[in-house]
């Protein structure tokens, strides 16, 4: 202590004087008073200072924490301060500075206390070089004012891997000495509350203003590994404390022996906040906090440190878990003590006014891989600002309000060497809105809206074995820890989650909101290389929407304007979707209800326009044009059946038009092979770069442990697919979930060219008014029970010619507009092979679970006639586009194709002879006059026909293992068939026996169907769980 200064004593002595007794008074005693007075506050101003040096403080700690040994976790707290200096040169000012503030970790602080300051430091320990507090206050005859500062050095910050055991220990030892005080003092206290009341403090004049400002460095962190030797010799001899950093191969990349360090970098932070009240209206309160820039760069030694740091983490937290008991959670409480806080601004600053913002300046983050690698990968942001405040309206009442914006956020992987990046992710601004929706609607709640500027990403894939090799350090699969228990099954642990879930829900009362997230543009650039090009993908006005109104519902929806993918190169490809909606919902069940009941589940999915062009090498094929699809999804509760939920879904279609090449297969596969090509050269580059790192380290060889084998092959055998341990079902297998599917399409059109697109004649199936049904539930006899219903307005097969397109055309066949090639295939009309008229199908089968017995009742009807106009010139265009088909993927695959074909077209023309373009073409345009003359025309010419020059065709009917028992005569009538020659051939000529078409229709389309059934009702259960 250096000087003490005790001229306050003058107010003491003032007021002392004033309190005397009064003395008659002599004429001008009241001046020579005043003056004395004014003397005396001269002579005796408040001034004082105090100093003290070389402060500490130890808690030591006797008891380990259970289940922690006392060799990584007993160590004490040492508080110590080189100097502590409070002074005063005024009556309304003061200012304290601390200088060497340091709080440590060290073992047996108790006997070295003596020479504790002047020793090292340990190596968990924080230490502020110097820390000024400045105070001012002025007092007027109505009010009061305060003003703070504050400011601060950079702190520095040293710490170990395992620092959390410590300080675990430290923590339990408080807790066990609170809880001995609290016990200790709770007779005395509660005496002490009866015999004397509580006395609220409060300032006799009201506080006029307070001002805040406060300015700190910022900070340096240093982490270290507990491998080695610490600071004062102590030898860190702990095997487990080595198992992350041996083990992994960024253990190996610190230079020498030394333990992997790494050093962070936190930014300064300032804040000023202001205050001020009049006494009448409501007081005010302003404040700004902005944090400074830094950069910060990471290496691949902070890896076996992150993991040592978890694994530290997991073993104090269990232990914490396991001495706290266990108690039930009151969600209700919790939930509405948070829905008072985020919702009344008046429980907490009453009337007070605020207006609060964070402003944090540029941020730069990178996670470097030197020196293994030349690869760096960098994320930063220029500018973030927020702010919140309060809002009071007559009618609605207060209110928080929040809004913020992120500027310039970005994000790239990068080679050292390289001018161009391996990924980039880029966007303009991010800004959000919060407020309490209750003056849009009336109910309190919160309503956020977050609109994200034109984002722009790009991936080079020819640089994609960076990006692999960058996972390959910094994500190592060997330094992960693997745990010891075998994961419960998903269908249990779906289960659980479901039940505790819907007790949450039951018992919570949950905050409504309203959040929309919107995006203007997405715009995504992937290069992949000569063997493809390049390919953009662009998604514009891009908006979600999440609305919770009760505790029992949720609401999500979302949607976008246009997608599109535009692929130039080798790939050539245009695929663009417009004014896309997604609508789902959840509906939970009641309380009494919430564990035997699943949530009710509504979707839908609708687009307007879908259009794709698809061309490989400069050559299209495949075109398609979707217009106005609609597909809805909900489910029904039974109560009334103990079968189950029912499942609905329907799907409704406007058009659909699709032109492809009889090469389109083969060009498929050509794609998908270039594609595997490109993954597998980019695997053998990483796999060359990986080498060509692993050169240049010096590995230790980690010891081999049978339990870590035992566990990593646990591991991996947990990792299959549940699903595929189990059996399989078997296809008559009961079903309890009620599943109707509905599917009504207006216009399907499917035209396929010899070659390309622009040729002049393609072969065209059409469909009007296409309607299917299918219904599969369980019967009251505990039968499985189908229904299928299918109506086809119209069938349209031929071979028709098509016009040429009128406009110039482009240099390239993959630049003609999609309109233009969809427009001229709907266009063909002539060249009719088969029109079938209204067709209207239905069938019902009833089957025992694992019989194969199946009972059916089978309807069909034709509500017109048939036409049927096959000649020689169409069954050769069929078998040329056949021919053109099987030729190309034989040679793509490099072997030949199967020849099973459920459909075998003989007669016609010779192969040999291949006919002339001259002849082809006239059949074709002739074809469209009539089939029945054309026939009758070539037949003649060609002399007779002998009967293998028949056009037949032969329908390879698959072998089946069900019996059918028609439970009523089956309907189908006969289809009435023009008289067209030679070219007309019954159904039973082809193979196709009336009969038997019920069991093609059970074993084609109704076994598939119940397939895909199954499926639906393992998912429906997975996802909602079982009731």
């Amino acid at each position: 202590m250096k000087e003490f200064d005790l001229s306050g004593e003058a107010k003491y002595l003032r007021r002392l004087r004033t309190g005397q007794p009064k003395s008659p008074q002599l004429p001008g005693l009241d001046e020579v008073k005043s003056t004395s007075i004014e003397a005396s506050a001269s002579l005796f101003k408040d001034k004082y200072s105090l100093q003290v040096n070389r402060i500490q403080v130890a808690w030591i700690v006797k008891e380990a924490q259970p289940g922690l040994t006392s060799s990584d976790s007993l160590e004490d707290l040492v508080l110590s301060m080189e100097r502590l200096s409070l002074h005063t040169r005024t009556e309304n000012a003061a200012q304290l500075s601390i200088v060497g503030l340091q709080l440590q970790m060290m073992p047996d602080a108790e006997h070295r206390a003596p020479r504790l300051i002047s020793s090292r430091r340990s190596q968990n320990s924080a230490l502020l070089p110097e820390v000024v507090f400045s105070v001012a206050y002025v007092s007027t005859p109505d009010h009061h004012k305060l003003a703070f500062q504050a400011a601060g050095k950079s702190l520095d910050l040293r710490l170990t891997s395992h620092f959390i055991l410590p300080a675990a220990a430290i923590e339990y030892s408080m807790s066990v000495a609170r809880s001995k005080f609290v016990h200790a003092s709770s007779k005395w206290k509660a005496k002490q509350a009866v015999s004397t009341g509580h006395k609220r403090f409060k300032f006799a004049k009201p506080l006029a203003s307070v001002l805040v400002d406060a300015d700190f460095a910022g900070a340096v962190m240093h982490i270290r590994s507990n491998e080695g030797f610490d600071a004062d010799g102590a030898a860190g001899n702990d095997s487990e404390r080595r198992n992350g950093a041996e083990q992994s191969r960024q253990g190996q990349f610190a230079p020498g022996d030394s333990s992997p360090t790494t050093t962070l970098r936190a930014p300064g932070i300032a804040f000023k906040f202001e205050y001020k009240s009049d006494g009448q209206a409501s007081p005010f309160l302003n404040g700004e906090i902005m944090v400074t820039s830094s950069v910060n760069v990471l290496y691949p030694t902070v890896v076996p440190l992150i993991l040592e740091i978890t694994s530290s983490v997991k073993r104090a937290v269990g232990h914490s878990a396991e001495r706290q008991a266990p108690t039930a959670p009151k969600y209700a409480e919790v939930e509405k003590r948070e829905e008072d806080f985020l919702l009344r601004p008046n429980g907490i600053l009453g009337r007070c006014k605020f207006n609060v913002g964070l402003r944090i300046c540029k941020q730069d983050f990178s996670l470097s891989c030197q020196p293994i690698a030349k690869v760096t990968a960098a994320a930063s942001f220029e500018h973030v600002y927020l702010t919140v405040n309060s809002v009071h309206a007559s009618e609605e009442g207060s209110f928080f309000t929040a809004s913020g914006i992120v500027s310039q956020l970005e994000a790239s992987l990068q080679h050292v060497y390289s001018r161009e990046s391996t990924g980039k992710f880029h966007v303009d601004s991010v800004s959000l809105s919060s407020m309490n929706n209750k003056h849009l609607n009336g109910t309190s709640g919160i309503s956020a809206i977050l609109n994200v500027g034109a984002a722009r990403t790009s991936v080079n894939v020819r640089q994609i074995q960076d990006f692999l090799l960058f996972r390959e350090i910094w994500i190592p699969a060997d330094g992960l820890p693997t745990p010891n228990t075998p994961a419960p099954s998903a269908g249990k642990e779906s289960q659980a989650y479901l039940v505790q879930r819907a007790h949450q829900v039951a018992a919570a009362s949950a905050v409504p909101w309203n959040v929309v997230v919107a995006i203007t543009e997405l715009k995504v650039q992937v290069d992949l290389g000569q063997a493809l090009g390049e390919s953009t993908f662009t998604v514009s006005e891009f908006w979600t929407s999440s609305e919770k109104s009760s505790d029992w519902e949720q609401n999500l929806c979302l949607g976008f304007q246009r997608a599109a993918i535009h692929a130039t190169g080798r790939l050539c490809a245009l695929v663009e979707l417009q004014a896309c909606n997604v609508r789902s919902s959840i509906r939970w069940p009641s309380r009494e209800n919430a564990v035997n009941e699943r949530p009710l589940v509504q979707g839908a999915v609708s687009f307007d326009h879908f259009r794709a062009r698809v061309g490989f090498d400069h050559h299209v094929f495949v075109v398609a044009d979707v217009q106005a699809f609609r597909f809805y999804m909900y489910n029904l509760r039974q109560p009334s059946r103990a079968t189950g939920d029912r499942l609905v879904a329907t799907l409704e279609g406007d058009r659909v038009h699709l032109v492809c090449t009889a090469t389109c297969a083969a060009q498929a596969t050509a794609l998908y092979q270039n594609v595997m090509r490109l993954a597998q050269d980019k695997k053998t580059a990483f796999e060359t770069s990986l080498r060509e790192v692993e050169q240049y380290l010096t590995r230790r060889p980690a010891p081999p442990n049978a339990e870590s084998s035992a566990t990593a092959s646990a591991t991996a055998s947990s990792r299959i697919p549940i699903g595929r341990r189990e059996e399989v079902p078997p296809a008559e297998a009961a079903l309890y979930l009620d599943t109707n599917v509905v599917v009504a399409l207006n216009e399907v059109s499917v035209g396929i060219y010899p070659s390309a697109v622009l040729d002049s004649q393609v072969l065209k199936v059409e469909m009007m008014k296409a309607q299917a049904r299918f219904d599969v539930s369980m019967s009251a006899d505990g039968k499985i029970k189908c229904g299928l219903g299918l109506t086809l307005g119209r069938l349209r097969i031929g071979v028709s010619g098509v016009r040429r397109i009128k406009v110039p055309l482009p240099l390239r066949p993959d630049e003609v507009p999609i309109a233009d090639i969809i427009g001229r295939t709907a266009e063909a009309r002539d060249g009719t092979i088969l029109r079938v008229p209204r067709v209207v199908a239905a069938m019902q089968t009833w089957q025992a679970p694992g019989s194969k017995l199946i009972d059916y009742i089978f309807k069909s009807s034709f509500e017109g006639k048939v036409d049927v106009g096959w000649n020689y010139a169409r069954i050769d265009f069929i078998r040329g586009l056949w021919a053109t088909h099987t030729g190309a993927l034989t040679q793509r695959l490099g072997k030949p194709l199967s020849s099973s074909a459920a459909v075998h077209i003989s007669g016609g023309p010779r192969p040999n002879p291949p006919p002339s373009s001259e002849s082809g073409s006239g059949s074709g345009a002739g074809g469209g006059g009539g089939g029945e003359g054309e026939g009758e025309g070539e037949g003649e010419g060609g002399g007779e026909a002998a009967a293998p020059e028949k056009i037949t065709a032969v329908v390879n009917v698959p072998q089946s293992s069900y019996e059918y028992r028609a439970l009523q005569p089956a309907i189908i009538e006969t289809p009435q068939l023009r008289d067209m020659g030679e070219a007309t051939p019954p159904l039973e000529w082809i193979g196709l026996p009336r009969e038997r078409l019920p069991n093609l229709t059970h074993q084609i389309i109704i076994v598939a169907l119940l397939g895909v059934a199954r499926e639906v009702e393992e998912a429906y259960s997975r996802i909602l769980g079982s009731s």
